[in-house]
């Protein structure tokens, strides 16, 4: 079965649907100001994972990298139509080893007690909401 994208999925629903509630919960639970008992220590661990699935392998790995050789590979085409396959691909992937990644957010103690991780990742993901519709809306 496959998947049909309409152009209106939304990275930082996507991730707010995951980290909100973890983020809701964790702060609910204990008190934030105790980083040995509170919810810094029973959620720290599980908050570091998600922050480096979404951050590191989802945003900064997968999104950057689609979305950076779309528009490297475009941008070859218009300056350097005389590059054979070969050098392309290469260029491509030199450029996309160029492109900014977001900023890992600083998660400590009193993020994991507040919530506040759930919303930073949140916009981080909202960067690159609208890039990635597109591109899924002309994928096929």
């Amino acid at each position: 079965m496959s998947a049909v994208y309409t152009g209106t999925f939304s990275l930082a629903e996507e991730v707010a649907a995951i980290c909100l509630p973890l983020a809701e919960r964790s702060t609910r639970l204990g008190d934030p100001a105790d980083i040995t008992r509170g919810p810094a220590k029973m959620f720290g661990p599980r908050v570091d994972e998600l922050v480096n699935a979404v951050h590191g392998e989802l945003i900064s790995g997968r999104v950057v990298t689609w979305l950076a050789e779309q528009d490297a590979l475009a941008h070859l085409l218009r300056t350097a139509p005389h590059l054979d396959l070969a050098a392309r691909k290469q260029a491509v992937r030199n450029l996309v080893d160029l492109a900014p990644r977001p900023t890992e957010p600083d998660i400590g103690p009193a993020s994991v007690a507040s919530g506040r991780w759930a919303t930073e990742l949140v916009d981080i993901a909202r960067a690159y909401t609208d890039p990635l519709a597109d591109l899924l809306a002309r994928s096929r």
